[in-house]
């Protein structure tokens, strides 16, 4: 995971992280940590900074993470789940498992999600973009027999 999104991570329960100890966790300077906080806005991130006590996510989120989405999953829908991808950025769900198809079977049942998305597609094909770590970017990718559609 890049040091970013470990970054990300560090702040994710909304408590104030000091520039040095942030920077100490990571193996990088406070200066980089700035930096770093400056591009989170791109993201759609509120951070807060507060001199004295450092960084903070104004808005607190539980990073996702596979574990946490299988764990309530029954035995039967979990088996029938080929695969479950959890990405921190991606252009679009959709359009990954469009790209990836190729490599997995046929009968597959496949998850893409991310805290973040750049080229995701509303209603009626509009752009549509969110803060990271505020939505739930899902797509789901089944191929159909024609058999299964009669």
């Amino acid at each position: 995971m890049s040091t970013r999104y470990r970054l990300i991570e560090l702040l994710a329960d909304g408590q104030f992280r000091s520039g040095e100890w942030l920077g100490r966790q990571l193996g990088i300077s406070r200066a980089a940590v700035w930096k770093h906080m400056r591009v989170f806005s791109d993201f759609g991130l509120d951070i807060h900074a507060v001199p004295g006590q450092g960084y903070r996510l104004f808005t607190p989120f539980q990073p996702l993470s596979a574990d946490l989405i299988r764990s309530p999953l029954s035995a039967s829908v979990s088996s029938r789940l080929d695969s479950l991808e959890v990405l921190r950025e991606i252009d679009s769900t959709s359009e990954y498992l469009k790209r990836t198809r190729s490599q997995h079977k046929a009968s597959a049942i496949r998850a893409c999600v991310a805290e973040w998305q750049s080229s995701g597609r509303g209603r009626r094909g509009r752009r549509w973009v969110s803060p990271y770590g505020t939505n739930l970017y899902l797509s789901l990718a089944m191929q159909l027999s024609k058999a299964s559609l009669r």
